[in-house]
């Protein structure tokens, strides 16, 4: 039997031979549906902030980590097989232009899902493009080499006349 279950892209299912991803969640977490959810040290280090030595995670996760709804996590999750999931996403949509940021040691959205969604929007008729940081984890936007994925954001923005710089540019 095969079991339907989320894609790379909210909304998008993918046919897999395995157990649903969100019913392992719902099982080993059944409480955070309606609750918060904060990492603890070591799953911060391990998940999100794993391509950063463990000094700078710990500064990262005492000076940015708040606890979170988890209800916008089983959203995800369930997108691809919930009907009217407030996560689903129409590919198909007019849209603005897209980057798709994917980092190569990242253990929570990995690389291949990112990937994955990047095959999806490209048939948009949006522009859309996908830069992959090889050696950076999830904490990419928020860690010491957060310029550098900011600078690639901004260059995209001013690429696609969008943003201050492509307003000022075209005064």
């Amino acid at each position: 039997m095969r079991r339907v279950v989320p894609g790379p892209v909210p909304g998008q299912p993918r046919a897999a031979p395995g157990p649903a991803p969100g019913r392992l969640a719902g099982a080993v977490a059944p409480g955070l549906r309606t609750g918060t959810w904060s990492h603890s040290p070591d799953s911060f280090a391990r998940s999100f902030a794993n391509a950063v030595p463990r000094a700078e995670s710990d500064h990262l996760l005492a000076t940015h980590g708040i606890p979170s709804p988890a209800r916008p996590l089983f959203q995800a999750a369930f997108a691809g097989v919930a009907p009217h999931s407030e996560a689903r996403v129409d590919t198909r949509r007019e849209r603005g232009p897209l980057l798709l940021v994917a980092g190569g040691r990242d253990r929570t959205v990995p690389e291949a899902a990112v990937r994955g969604a990047y095959r999806i929007q490209r048939r948009n008729p949006g522009e859309t493009e996908l830069v992959t940081f090889p050696d950076r984890g999830h904490s990419m936007g928020a860690d010491s080499g957060w310029a550098e994925v900011a600078h690639t954001a901004l260059d995209f923005l001013v690429r696609n006349g969008v943003g201050a710089r492509a307003a000022a540019s075209r005064s």
